[in-house]
């Protein structure tokens, strides 16, 4: 009864009397554990699950128990054995198909994850863990249609519930119906004023809507519900770089990638807000940790690289690192004009020439473009063509 009441305290002391009365009750140590899970006591939770496994290894229920904590903890692997030995022993357990399709998702198996859910749903179609986690991974696999049924099967048991809400909001983002996404979060917020996800869907419809103010009051209070929401700081960090604040970017950053710390995104952003504080080597830092994560990201290569250009003595590296940007990227002005000034350092005026003549090229409104070009072309002795680039900088900067 208190269980159900969410009296943490009160029935795990309850349990425990009830274990000291009746040792072998491996039910009683079960709801033990759940409860301890329940109060976030995940270690002692852990413990006793591995009690009642070592007590009865063929207790199913509590192998799916451990496998769904093993889960949260980030222990996918173990996770999985759990889970599988679990269905093994109980096939027509909803809870761990569910937990085990979340475990393959996290895993990156996407078709299995959708059977495992598929499995949970139909054993319990009111399962509305299990139906809004699918309408998810369905939404991740870009099967829009499919996910929205199954929010909206969610919906048929449980009218009321706020995470198929969402989904079928965040649907609407997916197909840049924002206005009517927009409408569906408002909804949602004045429903649930303290859902943090519900918060952070408003604030980035807020920005798309080209509302800042607005995004940043939701972003902000999102982080006041839950100051442990890594996704809300991320979020506010991006909105305050853009506007310049670069001081609160760089704490909402900061927070994280402590919070989220295999987010490429979040070293991204603390990587280009360390830049503009002039703090290079930790920029570099930010930089290459986003590139492990995200060896591919354009981005985080070009911030290596001004990272670099910026200390140096690391003008080679720096060079390397932009030539990588412009593989990809070919048409990254500042990309050329800061390669072509690396270049110019490093006695390659020829080369820099060409750099720059493609910066000018694609960034003509630039005057330092001009100007750089212009001493490019002198230190070859094209005298003549350096006048005329300089000139052309000039121009630049009387129309500003």
């Amino acid at each position: 009864a208190y269980h159900d009441q969410g009296k943490w305290d009160l029935a795990i002391a309850s349990y425990q009397e009830a274990i000291n009365l009746d040792p072998q009750d491996l039910e009683v140590r079960l709801n033990l554990g759940c409860a301890l899970q329940a109060k976030g006591q995940l270690a002692a939770a852990k413990e006793v699950f591995g009690e009642v496994i070592n007590l009865d290894p063929d207790f199913a229920c509590a192998r799916c128990k451990m496998g769904a904590l093993l889960y949260g903890e980030g222990n996918l692997d173990q996770a999985a054995w759990q889970l599988k030995k679990a269905l093994r022993l109980d096939h027509n357990c909803p809870e761990g198909h569910h937990a085990l399709g979340l475990v393959l998702f996290g895993k990156g198996k996407l078709h299995f994850a959708l059977a495992e859910l598929r499995q949970a749903v139909r054993i319990d179609p009111a399962h509305l863990e299990a139906g809004c986690d699918l309408g998810f991974v369905l939404q991740a696999a870009g099967e829009l249609d499919a996910a929205a049924t199954e929010y909206r099967k969610v919906l048929l048991y449980h009218p009321e519930q706020l995470e198929a809400k969402i989904g079928l909001a965040s649907l609407l983002v997916q197909r840049k119906d924002y206005d009517t996404a927009l409408r569906a979060y408002q909804e949602i917020v004045a429903l649930a004023p303290e859902h943090p996800d519900a918060l952070l869907g408003l604030g980035r419809l807020y920005e798309l809507s080209d509302k800042p103010t607005a995004a940043l009051e939701a972003y902000q209070e999102a982080i006041r519900v839950a100051p442990g929401f890594g996704e809300a700081h991320l979020a506010a960090g991006w909105l305050y770089h853009n506007n310049q604040d670069i001081s609160s970017a760089l704490r909402a950053f900061e927070q994280a990638c402590l919070l989220l710390p295999q987010e490429a995104a979040a070293y991204l952003g603390h990587g280009f807000a360390l830049l503009q504080c002039k703090r290079f080597g930790e920029a570099q830092m930010a930089f290459e940790h986003s590139l492990g994560l995200l060896p591919e990201s354009t981005e985080a290569q070009f911030g290596l690289a001004m990272a670099l250009a910026a200390q140096g003595g690391a003008a080679t590296k720096a060079i390397i690192a932009f030539r990588k940007v412009l593989e990809v990227a070919p048409d990254n002005a500042i990309a050329h004009l800061s390669l072509g000034s690396l270049l110019i350092a490093s006695g390659e005026a020829k080369l820099a020439i060409a750099e720059l003549e493609t910066a000018t090229r694609l960034a003509p409104q630039l005057a330092v473009t001009h100007f750089k070009l212009s001493l490019a072309l002198l230190l070859q002795g094209s005298f003549h063509k350096a006048l005329l680039s300089a000139f052309r900088g000039i121009r630049r900067l009387r129309l500003r």
